[in-house]
């Protein structure tokens, strides 16, 4: 976590986010690059909801859960996300992705 190694986070609302990555925006793309490059540790997102509970990698269910989580967007950041992250524990409400190790740097 950033605020904890006095650094600071990188913190940016859905929205913008989705429009600056569509209109291909310079903060869209450099954030795209980003993700892409696993400059950011941890990913941390809303819980739409498909998460019945606190949960881990590898517990059961949270595959299947995983896949209705990716299913249920539809925001072009989720792609992205979707290719180079991986869900590994869910804190509701948040899901909390880290960087894919079969994805592409």
């Amino acid at each position: 976590m950033p605020v904890l190694n006095d650094e600071r986070p990188f913190l940016l609302d859905d929205f913008n986010l989705e429009r600056f990555i569509r209109e291909g925006a310079p903060t869209g793309r450099d954030v795209e690059r980003r993700v892409r490059r696993h400059f950011f540790h941890a990913i941390v997102l809303h819980d739409n909801g498909d998460f019945p509970h606190d949960m881990n990698a590898g517990d059961p269910g949270f595959n299947d859960d995983c896949q209705k989580y990716w299913a249920d967007q539809d925001s072009p950041l989720m792609p992205l996300l979707q290719s180079a992250c991986e869900v590994r524990a869910i804190r509701k409400p948040f899901v909390i992705l880290t960087a894919a190790e079969n994805s592409e740097v």
